[in-house]
């Protein structure tokens, strides 16, 4: 899944496209989830309870660094664009 944030809201949005374009190009199931945003997105992906979360920087550097309101360090592949995305590395 991936972890957006609420309804009608721009993550929710882009996100939508971008599964739907994974579901049909790549032949992989890919359905959007609604959050409670960036931190819980964070969250989500490090539990493994979700394959991609949007979040914001400020979350992702607390998530890449164990530190502030992710609680818990974690690795994950970042890239930047208009939001910014975290993916749980494989174990």
């Amino acid at each position: 899944s991936v972890a957006t944030a609420n309804v009608g809201g721009t993550t929710y949005i882009w996100l939508g496209g971008w599964a739907r374009i994974v579901s049909g190009q790549l032949g992989r199931p890919a359905s959007v989830e609604v959050t409670g945003g960036p931190v819980a997105n964070v969250q989500l992906v490090d539990r493994g309870e979700s394959t991609f979360g949007a979040a914001t920087a400020g979350p992702l550097y607390d998530g890449w660094n164990g530190t502030g309101c992710t609680g818990t360090k974690g690795d994950r592949l970042l890239f930047p664009t208009l939001l910014f995305a975290g993916l749980r590395k494989s174990r």
